[in-house]
């Protein structure tokens, strides 16, 4: 499978989006197998509430003035709900004058009144079912009162080789729930993405990776839309090499790291002035202004691989 040579939209919505990807922290309530220790030891501070929250003002306020209208939060661990301070975060966004979708990363263990008391300030709930530590009937508890309370959930499962036949009788179980949200497989990168290799999957493996296990069969008003693309499935091929291509990475993607470091993309790692080695807290940020070109060999971040990108010729 060859990298496709350009990844565009399919809708309008996308063009004027800006997704925001936040790493609020580093602890984890369960240590994955899988998963390094910097991704769930609590080595790393949580963000601070208020630096974050300015630098969130300054971010969209410029993204407004390159004509975008729709802001895509996504807030990543560690495990997200650990946090005390993310629902203020999460209300305060609610308060801004633009349109918001406030994303969320959980392993989805917290209990039933925890999503009682907080739904309201989420507007999306992404589920990562870790078979090895996770109860499949709470995960599809979770997620059908995400639906119930009219909002969107979705569930991925990190495809486990060791652990192949729980991962697909969990994949079962979470089959049968009250709505049909989006359940899909995800491959299971080596450090957990440190190092951009898929584990030895078996052919077999392979195809069932290239497919959704249940297309989302739900609206969700932010949903983008990418012609031609499953994301999954070309990291899974290894067709996510997109170096030397133009990138709208820094336009249509910023991120903000445990480290509280900012990348122009979920995982990129492409260089800009005044932007890339700056903290969210710093007061001298200069914003990208337009597309970069990409001098990374892989693209290993699901987001990452969506934003749009053409290659030069």
């Amino acid at each position: 499978m060859e990298t496709p040579t350009q990844i565009i939209y399919d809708d309008n919505i996308s063009l004027q989006t800006v997704h925001i990807d936040i790493e609020l922290g580093n602890l984890c309530n369960w240590a994955c197998t899988y998963c390094p220790s910097d991704l769930h030891d609590g080595s790393m501070p949580w963000v601070d509430k208020d630096s974050l929250i300015k630098f969130l003002d300054q971010a969209c306020t410029h993204y407004k003035s390159l004509g975008k209208r729709y802001f895509d939060f996504n807030f990543l661990g560690g495990e997200t709900t650990l946090f005390k301070h993310f629902v203020e975060i999460a209300d305060w966004i609610k308060q801004q004058n633009f349109y918001s979708n406030v994303e969320m990363m959980t392993n989805g263990y917290r209990k039933i009144s925890y999503w009682e008391k907080n739904i309201k300030s989420f507007d999306t709930v992404s589920i990562t079912h870790h078979a090895e530590n996770a109860d499949p009937l709470h995960t599809k508890t979770v997620a059908d009162f995400v639906i119930d309370s009219g909002k969107y959930a979705s569930v991925s499962i990190p495809m486990i080789p060791w652990l192949w036949d729980k991962c697909v009788e969990h994949i079962e179980i979470l089959m049968h729930s009250k709505h049909p949200y989006n359940v899909s497989p995800k491959t299971l990168l080596k450090d957990f993405g440190i190092t951009n290799i898929p584990y030895d999957y078996t052919d077999d493996q392979k195809k069932i990776l290239n497919e959704k296990f249940r297309f989302n069969q739900l609206s969700n008003r932010h949903k983008k839309y990418r012609k031609g693309i499953n994301p999954t499935k070309l990291i899974a091929n290894q067709a996510n090499r997109f170096f030397g291509y133009t990138c709208y990475a820094g336009i249509d993607i910023i991120s903000i790291k445990k480290s509280g470091d900012l990348n122009l993309g979920g995982n990129c790692y492409v260089q800009h002035k005044g932007f890339t080695d700056k903290k969210y807290y710093d007061n001298n940020i200069v914003f990208p202004q337009g597309p970069t070109i990409c001098t990374q060999k892989i693209c290993s971040c699901l987001p990452d691989v969506q934003t749009r990108k053409y290659i030069n010729v």
